[in-house]
């Protein structure tokens, strides 16, 4: 675990003043991922490699991670410490954006945790002292699609989930700050509505999970 004295005086501490104080932007606390020299500090081989296929999710120990850029700002940690993004999906900026629709970690060859995108997330959950849900490389077509950060679908998933086939329930579920995982696409349409979400944002969420096939619709 990549530890350091700004990281484990944030971790838990959850007030945003502690990152901030009267600023409007600050320095990250993590380490700067390692890179060859003159190499993108964000290669993008290895994002496609992490967007590939459906989304996939882990989740991440914001402590154990790697920064590939060097600020954060205010105003989108504190959007991300409302639990909005894990309810409805919807980012503090870039709402349309695939890249941006989950942080993105590349996990290296030497295990290290490569943050590629949403550092204002990272730093939330930091704050927060709980785990970070991050998008991470697809490696079975048995794990679950992730329609948003709290909603899955499939049959089985890593996460402590509610399993259930009533949207009702699940949308209850996935408002109160719990993960749930219905078994079909359909189902998750409908818990989708039953959260209000516009037709539009329905519609956006689930363009971009596409059924494996043990997977019905």
């Amino acid at each position: 675990m990549v530890i350091n004295a700004a990281i484990d005086r944030l971790w838990g501490a959850g007030d945003i003043d502690a990152v901030f104080g009267h600023h409007d932007r600050t320095v990250v606390p993590w380490p700067t991922a390692p890179r060859k020299k003159h190499d993108p500090r964000v290669d993008p081989d290895l994002v496609h490699r992490v967007l590939a296929g459906p989304p996939t999710l882990a989740d991440i120990d914001p402590r154990d991670l790697y920064a590939s850029q060097p600020w954060v700002v205010r105003q989108h940690v504190a959007y991300y410490l409302t639990g909005r993004w894990e309810r409805t999906g919807t980012t503090s900026a870039d709402v349309w954006s695939a890249f941006n629709r989950y942080p993105v970690v590349h996990i290296d060859a030497q295990g290290r945790h490569i943050l590629f995108g949403g550092h204002h997330r990272s730093m939330a959950a930091l704050l927060e002292g709980r785990p970070l849900r991050a998008r991470v490389r697809r490696l079975s077509p048995d794990q679950p699609l992730a329609v948003l950060p709290h909603l899955l679908v499939g049959s089985t998933t890593p996460f402590l989930a509610l399993h259930t086939a009533d949207h009702r329930t699940a949308a209850a579920a996935v408002s109160a700050g719990s993960t749930v995982l219905v078994p079909t696409v359909t189902t998750a349409r409908r818990v989708l509505r039953a959260l209000e979400l516009a037709p539009a944002l329905v519609a956006d969420r689930l363009r971009h999970i596409a059924p494996s096939p043990k997977v019905a619709a």
